[in-house]
């Protein structure tokens, strides 16, 4: 899935820094991958990934919907 977040959208997690949500087959767990100026680091446990996992959603939500994305990506792209 791909979706253009607008330059106008409302503040959201990502503004942060950038993240991923790692998903494994049970019996592991889910990690997240968190990205930093020092370098990487990584996140488990149920607590953690809750956060990140809303953090998503949020994400998700301030973007553009997926048809909208693919019309704007269009029309920039007929625009160049």
């Amino acid at each position: 899935t791909l979706q253009v977040m607008p330059i106008l959208a409302t503040p959201h997690p990502g503004m942060a820094g950038p993240f991923h949500i790692v998903r494994f087959p049970h019996p592991w767990p889910t990690v997240i991958s968190l990205e930093t100026l020092r370098g990487g680091s990584f996140a488990e446990g149920t607590d953690d990934v809750k956060v990140y996992e809303a953090a998503f959603e949020r994400i998700v939500a301030a973007a553009l919907p997926v048809d909208d994305s693919r019309e704007k990506i269009k029309s920039t792209m007929e625009k160049s």
